[in-house]
């Protein structure tokens, strides 16, 4: 078994997500300026940021991929090194949902462009440093240059940042359609928006923590992998905060005299969703400690 090419492989399904974010990004665009022809300008600008940065995921999941294939076939880190790439694929989905929401609420309210402008850079940026996170923790695998099976728990732990930019796609995409539907409720429209944003960013984190304490660890425990695997809890807590998010934001400017209510069930889907994500964390520290 070569644990190099299968790393390499395994690094380049990145482009996979990053594929269908660029998709998204460029039908939204198109969409939008078929609706409102005198804001193509604005929307040229987030559609090609949009499809920018989600290429630039696919570039991420190459390079690790052609620097891991000279390696050492029997160094099984280097599977963990092309695993944490694959955050790249659920990083440009979710830059793909950002840049179409913010594209399409911008064809239809004009008047608050700069305010969907910025809650659409924020949801791409922040997509963005999920992949990032991946990328650092596969550039730090190959650099240790060992064959420690715990490393590829450190690759696997990455991947809760996947789901996590999908989440904060969800989350942008929501908070833009809403404002762009009912403008008067833009404040707590926002609001809800970037708490779904900076909850579901902080699943990455948790995965990114998890990454980091596993490299640090000296120990060749092949254990280690569970506590990576818990972690991933957090991608689905990270979509389900999206979704949550996302409807709140609608439901709010569809029917903005049940926004008491709405917000309430809004609030209660994303806190639960986030302790999904904090029972895989608990889990992963729990197992961390034993190891």
């Amino acid at each position: 078994m070569n644990a190099a090419l299968i790393g390499a492989g395994i690094a380049v399904f990145a482009g996979f997500g990053s594929a269908i974010g660029i998709g998204i990004a460029a039908s939204g665009g198109s969409r939008a300026i078929a609706l409102n022809p005198g804001k193509e300008k604005s929307i040229r600008m987030i559609t090609f940021l949009g499809i920018i940065m989600g290429s630039a995921c696919s570039i991420y999941g190459l390079l690790i991929a052609l620097i891991v294939i000279p390696g050492q076939a029997a160094n099984t880190s280097l599977i963990g090194a092309g695993i944490a790439a694959i955050a790249s694929a659920g990083a440009a989905v979710g830059i793909g949902i950002a840049a179409s929401g913010g594209s399409m609420a911008t064809a239809k309210q004009e008047e608050k462009e700069k305010s969907i402008r910025m809650i659409t850079f924020l949801g791409i940026v922040l997509a963005e440093a999920c992949a990032i996170y991946g990328l650092l923790v596969a550039f730090i695998i190959i650099s240790t240059n060992e064959a420690n099976p715990a490393l590829v728990g450190a690759g696997i732990a990455t991947l809760a940042g996947a789901g996590a930019a999908i989440g904060i796609g969800l989350a942008a995409d929501g908070g833009c359609q809403g404002i762009a539907r009912q403008p008067e409720k833009e404040k707590s429209i926002r609001m809800i928006t970037f708490l779904g944003i900076v909850l579901a960013e902080a699943c990455a984190i948790y995965g990114l923590l998890i990454a980091f304490i596993i490299i640090g660890n000296t120990q060749a425990n092949p254990a280690l992998i569970a506590a990576g695997a818990a972690t991933f809890a957090g991608a689905g807590a990270a979509v389900g905060i999206g979704l949550a998010a996302s409807g709140g934001s609608q439901g709010i400017a569809r029917q903005p005299e049940k926004e008491k209510s709405i917000r309430m069930i809004t609030f209660l889907g994303i806190v639960l969703a986030e302790a999904c994500a904090i029972y895989g964390l608990l889990i992963a520290f729990i197992i961390i400690g034993n190891g």
